[in-house]
């Protein structure tokens, strides 16, 4: 295990990959109960072990630990940072799955299942 943590601050857009490249663990809180973190697919899709806070949106693409590690208050947050900063073989294990699970939010699939919805549900769409 690593001892360190870095705390960045404000980091442009561009330059936002090659942090989340040198991470081990990223975070997300969920600042609207309605909304999702985007970011959530990033780290994901850039094979991060994920800590998010575990809201009704977030529930629907994070399993906790399958695919990530979901907490509700900030003692859970530390717990489970602690986790995964001491359990190579978890944070191994939830990279792999959310990176597979990523083959299921692509732009291309998410375009193919809204056609799909169309078809289904709009008259004439999908006829020739």
């Amino acid at each position: 295990m690593r001892e360190q943590v870095t705390f960045c601050g404000h980091i442009p857009h561009e330059k936002i990959f090659d942090y989340i490249a040198n991470a081990d663990i990223a975070y997300s809180d969920d600042w609207s109960i309605i909304g999702f973190p985007m970011k959530l697919f990033d780290y994901m899709a850039l094979g991060r072990a994920v800590v998010a806070e575990g809201t009704e949106s977030v529930k629907e693409v994070l399993t906790d630990r399958v695919n990530g590690l979901l907490y509700e208050n900030e003692t859970e947050l530390k717990e489970k940072i602690l986790t995964l900063a001491r359990d190579e073989v978890l944070r191994k294990k939830l990279e792999e799955n959310a990176r597979k699970m990523m083959e299921q939010h692509t732009w291309e699939k998410r375009v193919e299942d809204l056609g799909l919805i169309y078809q289904q549900h709009i008259p004439g769409m999908g006829t020739a």
